[in-house]
């Protein structure tokens, strides 16, 4: 087996450069949508849901590059079959990239005519912006199979490097080309399209720059593909019915809402991302130890891990998510004013979905562990199940309350998925842990950052000018994530270990 880098490291360097993407995307949103309009970031919104539904369709290639490469490391596998499996896997996606540029091009007249509300965007605006919508992606699409596999050899402190440059290129430069070259959104899709480019030639020069080298070059292999097809199937069963359980009220909401107010629900949606902060770089390490640590047979290594992992995504998500979701309205007011009239609509949108984020995170980590064993058939089930339940529910709420309807829908969803799937869950895997994943893992550092959140809630309410709100909910925010440190065994280890570094230094 391959020596790891510490964890420490590769979560410590994916939380920098999400902080900083982050950052960067929050911080230019208010001036996009001053040069575009609300009805124009409205498509940009669109864009992210079509992204989100292309993972579905990418057959489970990504994570399950991601998977295979980390057995490599951990001596289950061999360079040739992996390299192998990697050209078969671009061949699948070039095809399948090809194909989502086709349709949505083809579909485009039809899609902004007929499905997107418009009001004041032209029709030919619109379809030209979808149009470049399908192209950027399908490359995005591409770049996360290349990703995976660099995620696999746990190059997360490169790859959060390049993310952040990559980051501040799109953001920086697009501000650029709306404020000097063309303020309209064809313009902002074709800088994406051309980063978007950029970033898919740079990973893959990278991934197989740093793959250990193959007895003899790689090819495409039906054997490469049947040895992973089932777990593949299941990882895309399991990614349609998530991103149909997840992404359903986007698609019911550019239907029936006109196209401004589908930018609010959106604009809601980027403000709560600043979560994936805490969420994304937890998940990205985690995945690959916990397969590493299981083909390698390290039972304990592999427990200890998984609880310190859920630890933590308790000790970082809920504090934020709780303060975002308690304090929307004046966090909101002070990032971007009055947002053209829409700010309660957001920030009531805001409050409600950073509750079904934090849950969503919250059981990230138990299902990371149930890939790492290849095991993918409950998430299938457990979704089938959902979305016999959901779909329903989401189609009525959206009909008698909008946006606000289906905001809760997802929380409900994820509330449900934490009583039960769990159990569930840990009942085939680690048996024994379940409890102490209810208790420790999330219970107790919840009623800490509750207790904390109720008693600054009055006296925050009360603040009326920016810089005071800063500072409340700020200090809030700081207390209550000082309560879920304590309130779990991860937090307390580390702040003694800290003291007692401190007293022997």
């Amino acid at each position: 087996m391959q020596s790891m880098p510490s964890i420490k490291t590769n979560i410590g360097a994916n939380f920098l450069a999400s902080v900083w993407a982050a950052a960067m995307g929050i911080a230019f949103v208010p001036v996009y949508i001053k040069y575009l309009g609300m009805e124009a970031y409205g498509l940009i919104g669109v864009m992210a849901a079509l992204q989100a539904w292309s993972t579905a369709l990418d057959l489970g290639l990504a994570p399950t590059i991601n998977r295979e490469v980390a057995k490599l490391r951990g001596g289950g596998a061999e360079a040739q079959g992996v390299h192998d499996l990697l050209r078969s896997f671009e061949w699948l996606a070039g095809a399948l990239a090809i194909g989502i540029c086709l349709c949505l091009w083809i579909f485009s007249g039809w899609l902004a005519g007929h499905w997107i509300r418009l009001e004041a965007l032209p029709l030919e605006t619109a379809r030209q912006a979808l149009s470049l919508i399908g192209a950027i992606v399908a490359t995005r699409w591409l770049s996360a199979l290349w990703r995976g596999g660099l995620m696999g050899m746990e190059r997360q402190v490169w790859l959060s490097s390049y993310a952040s440059v990559f980051v501040t290129f799109r953001n920086v430069g697009v501000l650029g080309v709306l404020a000097w070259v063309s303020p309209t959104i064809n313009a902002y899709l074709f800088f994406f399209l051309l980063g978007s480019i950029l970033e898919c030639i740079v990973l893959r020069s990278k991934l197989v720059a740093v793959l250990p080298r193959p007895p003899s070059s790689p090819r495409f292999s039906p054997e490469a593909l049947r040895s992973v097809w089932r777990f593949a199937a299941g990882i895309t069963a399991t990614s349609i019915l998530s991103l149909a359980l997840t992404q359903l009220d986007k698609i019911i909401l550019t239907k029936m809402l006109p196209l401004s107010e589908f930018g609010e629900y959106m604009l809601a949606w980027t403000v709560v991302s600043v979560l994936s902060v805490v969420v994304g770089p937890v998940s990205n390490a985690i995945f690959p130890r916990l397969t590493t640590l299981h083909v390698s047979g390290d039972n304990a290594g592999l427990v200890a891990t998984y609880h310190k992992a859920c630890q933590l995504m308790s000790i970082l998500v809920i504090p934020a998510a709780c303060t975002l979701a308690a304090f929307s309205l004046q966090i909101l007011f002070v990032w971007g004013g009055e947002l053209g009239g829409g700010l309660p609509v957001v920030a009531t949108l805001a409050s409600i979905l950073a509750v079904g984020v934090m849950l969503n995170a919250l059981m990230l980590p138990p299902y990371l562990l149930t890939l790492a064993y290849g095991w993918t058939r409950f998430a299938v089930i457990t979704n089938l199940i959902a979305v016999a339940f959901i779909v329903p529910a989401m189609v009525l709420s959206v009909s008698y309350y909008g946006a606000i309807g289906a905001a809760a829908v997802f929380v409900s969803l994820n509330l449900a998925y934490i009583v039960v799937g769990m159990h569930f869950l840990h009942r085939r895997f680690l048996p024994a842990e379940k409890w102490k994943w209810y208790r420790e893992d999330v219970l107790y550092p919840l009623l800490a950052v509750l207790l904390t959140l109720l008693a600054g809630f009055r006296p925050i309410s009360g603040i009326s000018n920016s810089f005071g709100i800063v500072v409340a909910i700020g200090l809030v925010w700081l207390v209550s994530q000082i309560g879920a440190v304590v309130a779990t065994p991860l937090g307390r280890d580390t702040l003694a270990s800290l003291f007692h570094r401190t007293r022997t230094s």
